[in-house]
């Protein structure tokens, strides 16, 4: 669980926030520090101010401790399992506080704000689409959801469905966070309305998913949960995507220089620009 001092930080980062639009978030270790810092270069030149950074070491949370945005310190053991449950944690705790959040991996760049252009729509959970992962629920819905970038509104069903997420069945524990969330939704009935929404084909090497031209809609009656799947072009795993795309989250592929690298291919890496970095203490 949530230490009381990571939850006191949080909620003095909401606090000096002040109230406004959606509040986003986003969870890193030292570890990843130079994409942290290409991502909120990237939040800097949309002029996003309002964000919240949890800082999981105190490395990390030292570095940040004079740039632009709250910090709150979190910790884990050092191993990507225990980093997946306590940001689960962080989420589940901001939406019992009432806070409007999207959550956003240091790799999913925003390119362009997409609060105004989904604002309208009607949900608990909106969330981009992944590849293949977990393959048990491809199989299943031919597409899976990304927890690189989701957005909640502080509903009573996204509460119920993220207290689930945190305290999650036995067969279901030794998953990750996305391997977890599309499970659950799965196994609590969760129903798309393909309908008539425009679809297309892409591939993760010989593994095809569906995209949908529109965001994708769905309900799950156990939870009440209105959840809206992101349009893959606009939020593109496998790049390029639309040429205007949002927010571009670039595949886990090899080393972290790898992926840099290809985050330079596709326009995502700002940081080349600025040879002291943007927002972290050396």
């Amino acid at each position: 669980m949530l230490s009381e001092t990571t939850k006191r930080q949080i909620l003095d980062g909401v606090a000096a926030l002040g109230p406004g639009r959606p509040l986003p978030i986003v969870v890193a270790s030292n570890d990843y520090a130079r994409l942290l810092d290409n991502w909120l270069c990237h939040m800097d030149a949309l002029a996003i101010e309002r964000i919240l950074v949890v800082a999981m070491d105190a490395t990390l949370a030292a570095r940040l401790a004079n740039g632009p945005y709250p910090v709150a310190c979190g910790s884990f053991d050092g191993s990507e399992k225990d980093f997946w449950l306590q940001r689960t944690y962080i989420w589940s705790f901001l939406v019992d506080q009432g806070i409007e959040y999207i959550q956003s991996d240091v790799d999913a760049v925003w390119l362009r704000d997409p609060i105004a252009a989904f604002s309208q729509l009607q949900f608990d959970l909106a969330i981009s689409e992944g590849t293949g992962h977990p393959l048990d629920i491809h199989a299943i819905w031919n597409f899976v959801l990304c927890t690189g970038f989701f957005w909640v509104r502080p509903t009573q069903a996204a509460q119920r469905f993220l207290h689930m997420l945190v305290d999650p069945p036995e067969p279901m524990l030794r998953s990750d966070d996305q391997a977890l969330l599309n499970r659950m939704l799965s196994a609590m009935g969760m129903l798309w309305m393909t309908g008539n929404v425009p679809s297309y084909q892409l591939r993760l090497h010989t593994l095809p998913f569906t995209c949908y031209r529109e965001p994708l809609q769905g309900f799950c009656a156990s939870l009440g949960l209105r959840l809206t799947m992101l349009p893959h072009h606009l939020f593109p795993r496998i790049q390029p995507g639309d040429p205007n795309a949002i927010v571009r989250h670039v595949l886990r592929e090899g080393s972290q220089e790898n992926r840099i690298q290809r985050m330079r291919e596709h326009g995502c890496w700002l940081l080349d620009a600025r040879p002291n970095g943007f927002a972290l203490d050396r």
